[in-house]
């Protein structure tokens, strides 16, 4: 190894050299294999072919190094050995920052620092460079760094870690070369997961480790308080992965100790909505970290007690909940008790009742349900107290925030669910209605509630025997009627707070009903009752009873028949035009959205037809065109035409036969467009139609044929002449001339009900060519021979 590190030192002192003088061209014969024997000598002249040489013979030299100290890392190498190292490597350790912002993979240089990390005996000569460690550190900092080199840092750090955990209290060699860097890399690993990434950066299973080991060296509340910003947004909800929410938990509890009750809100504000979803060891964990706040913080020891007995787990029977402390747990919680914490303190714990209104335990969510209707209660007592200097920090702008950001939110998601959770969601919604009427515009929902549980929609909306009734006895009694309006009327409600979006009130959305009821809403419960109806249909939720007899069945076939008629003969009519309606009062964000939820359900070819009439529905209510702001125009058409249209362009392109309604969705889209791009798309269109004319089967061409009369109807007659160049061009010879006459004047046939004065005017020359042709040309010999035969 000493012959290596001479070699190294000589390539460094050839090219520190050409640095100070000017590389000659006329000596380009320098033999690399001579560095062996001028170890001493001065080299006057390198040219660029030498340096590169040189560079290359550095590399390698550094690469054995590497490779001798991870093979044998207890090996006693001479002090020899390390000053010539540290004397050749001096000048890269110097630039070994900024080689990190440019390499791909980690050079040579850091794979020998990092086989050091890894023994005892080579550790202590990490210090001999007084800026070695902190660079390797700051590497994190680098936002092009690529990922192989973030790895390596982690590596290098992990090795001193394991090292020092390795030996102990006893010796202290590591913790002299990494504990005066601490706070480094603290910062660095702070810039690279909330500042510098703009990708917002997961950690890694063997991240997580090193952040696990690093916490134990955490002792300053300030190096403490960047920690925990590191950790709190890696907490977010997308982070699904249980095992990974334990480990971060179990950091957080070791380190809040050390940061103080003053980030305790921020904590409390980054756990709480894992509870609504998370499994009971993430729950644990939790309960651990509040455990923990609790030590220094009076406020969150009440909480922390109440949480842990409602996560309790049976002494007797190992992985089972302990039921008699749970059910305790809630008795204890009353309205008097929201009076004593703030916003995180209540969240913590309607978070909980959250969950467990989704339990399989019937117990379980009426205790949450109870919980929740109390905090109901509490904040109509917030909302109607006239005297505001003893609510504490409780207000009408807070109780807004909540029931906005957190009960409706999880309503909405709660509609997913089974019916009886859904049931619990709903009864809390009448309860907010009565009791919160100036809340969320909830007052607007007041016409919904009636003492009559058969005029209730809240009793009647998820129930499911009011659907069997529909089916089994064929009868729509008023009310029922109005139901369905119900569920159509509160689907953009829950669509709209499911994305914690402004409430926006929307009058005479239900206009178009000749509907005795008036009321301001928006949507949700849609999709849960369609869902129920399937289920009837299938047979899956009817009510259990013995099937006697087939003409039983035979009469509920017949009535399940009817009922579809009478949906899709009125109902959906009615559907279909009334959440058109309301996407006209929407903001274009909200538009979008309901947009393109649309377009994902059309790929499902059971829902395509009724998704496809919907959308064409709801583009004829574009009122965008009419934006003041140009820049806001702008990213519409850029939406438009960039996400939505090769949308439908694809579900056209995967279709095998002509689809009416997607032709229409498309042209509606264009139409939109800016006309350059409009004309030359139409055309695409309607020469894809126009090919299906050729098809063998006739039912094929009688598609194509109402296709391309809906498309005119859409585009207006200005473009008939458009349309006939583009169908003579399509249809030349033999037979295709019979289908070209008939399908003109099929189409013409829609027109000429309502004939306009000089619309034809422009293409009576291509009709008239095409008339002759059927009559006196070969189209018509072939007619009479046809006859004949």
């Amino acid at each position: 190894m000493g012959c290596v590190v001479r070699v190294l030192e000589s390539c460094t002192a050839a090219l520190e050299s050409s640095k100070c003088k000017e590389p000659s061209l006329t000596d380009s014969g320098f033999n690399v294999a001579a560095a062996y024997d001028i170890v001493d000598r001065e080299i006057d002249i390198v040219t660029s072919t030498a340096v590169k040489q040189f560079k290359e013979l550095r590399s390698l030299c550094l690469k054995i190094v590497s490779s001798a100290l991870a093979k044998y890392e207890n090996h006693d190498f001479h002090s020899e050995f390390w000053d010539l190292f540290f004397t050749a490597a001096s000048p890269l350790i110097g630039s070994f920052k900024q080689e990190g912002a440019s390499s791909e993979k980690p050079s040579s240089l850091f794979s020998c620092f990092l086989a050091m990390s890894r023994s005892i005996k080579f550790v202590p000569l990490l210090g001999r460079k007084k800026n070695l460690v902190p660079d390797i550190f700051s590497m994190f900092t680098i936002t092009t760094a690529s990922d192989a080199i973030i790895s390596c840092v982690f590596k290098f750090v992990e090795n001193l870690l394991n090292l020092d955990s390795q030996l102990g209290t006893e010796d202290g060699s590591v913790k002299r070369v990494l504990l005066p860097h601490l706070n480094v890399l603290v910062d660095s690993l702070h810039c690279l997961f909330t500042i510098a990434s703009g990708t917002k950066r997961h950690p890694a299973d063997n991240e997580l480790f090193v952040f696990k080991l690093l916490s134990k060296y955490i002792t300053e509340p300030l190096t403490a308080k960047k920690f925990v910003d590191i950790l709190l947004p890696l907490l977010a909800k997308r982070l699904r992965n249980s095992d990974s929410c334990v480990v971060i938990l179990q950091i957080l509890q070791s380190v809040v100790e050390v940061v103080g009750s003053e980030n305790n809100s921020k904590i409390l504000s980054s756990v709480s909505p894992l509870l609504t979803f998370a499994g009971l060891d993430v729950r644990k964990s939790i309960c651990d970290v509040l455990n923990a706040l609790a030590k220094d913080d009076s406020s969150v020891f009440v909480v922390a007690k109440l949480l842990n007995e409602m996560n309790a787990t049976s002494a007797m029977d190992i992985g089972s909940l302990d039921y008699d402390t749970i059910i305790g747990a809630y008795e204890k919680i009353n309205g008097e008790f929201f009076h004593t914490v703030g916003k995180e303190h209540a969240l913590i714990i309607l978070s909980q009742s959250a969950y467990d209104m989704s339990s399989e335990e019937l117990i379980f969510r009426q205790s949450a349900y109870r919980l929740l209707l109390c905090f109901v209660e509490f904040a109509s007592e917030i909302v109607e107290s006239k005297d505001k200097s003893d609510q504490g920090c409780w207000t009408e702008a807070l109780i807004q925030h909540i029931v906005t950001s957190f009960l409706l939110k999880h309503m909405g998601n709660a509609m997913n669910r089974e019916t009886s959770v859904q049931k619990l969601w709903i009864d809390l919604l009448r309860e907010m209605v009565l009791k919160l009427p100036k809340v969320a515009n909830l007052e607007s929902y007041g016409t919904l509630y009636s003492q009559d549980p058969e005029q209730d929609f809240f009793n009647n909306v998820i129930h499911l025997q009011v659907i069997h009734e529909f089916v089994l006895t064929g009868k729509y009694m008023h009310v029922r009627v109005y139901s369905w309006c119900w569920v159509l009327a509160s689907f953009l409600f829950f669509y709209e707070h499911r994305k914690i979006h402004k409430m926006n009130t929307i009058e005479g959305v239900l206009s178009c009903y000749s509907l005795c009821i008036h009321f301001n809403c928006s949507t949700m419960f849609f999709p849960s009752l369609v869902s129920k109806i399937t289920q009837v249909i299938k047979g899956k939720g009817l009510v259990k009873q013995e099937r006697k007899k087939d003409t039983v069945f035979e009469q509920f076939r017949l009535n399940v028949q009817f009922f579809f008629q009478q949906l899709h003969s009125n109902t959906y009519i009615l559907l279909t035009e009334a959440i058109a309606s309301i996407a006209s009062c929407m903001t274009w964000k909200q538009y979008y959205e309901l947009l393109m939820n649309c377009f994902r359900e059309m790929t499902k070819r059971e829902k395509q037809k009724v998704i496809l009439r919907l959308t064409c529905c709801i583009l004829d209510h574009f009122r965008f065109s009419e934006t003041p702001a140009e820049a806001k125009f702008y990213d519409i058409q850029t939406c438009n035409q960039k996400t939505m249209l090769p949308k439908i362009q694809k579900l056209l392109s995967d279709s095998d036969n002509v689809n009416v309604n997607i032709s229409l969705v498309a042209l509606k889209l264009l139409k939109l467009l800016p006309g350059e791009i409009m004309n030359l798309q139409l055309s695409n269109i309607v020469h894809r139609i126009s090919n299906f004319l050729k098809h063998r089967l006739e039912s094929v061409r009688d598609e194509a044929r109402l296709a391309l009369a809906a498309c005119l109807k859409e585009l207006g007659l200005e473009h008939l002449q458009f349309m006939v160049k583009v169908l003579r061009g399509t249809l030349k010879s033999g037979s295709k001339l019979h289908t070209l006459a008939y399908t003109l004047s099929f189409i013409l046939s829609k027109f000429l009900i309502n004939p306009i004065r000089g619309k034809f005017d422009s293409c009576l020359e291509d009709l008239f060519s095409v008339i002759e042709i059927d009559i006196l040309g070969d189209v018509s010999e072939q007619k009479e021979v046809d006859k004949i035969a």
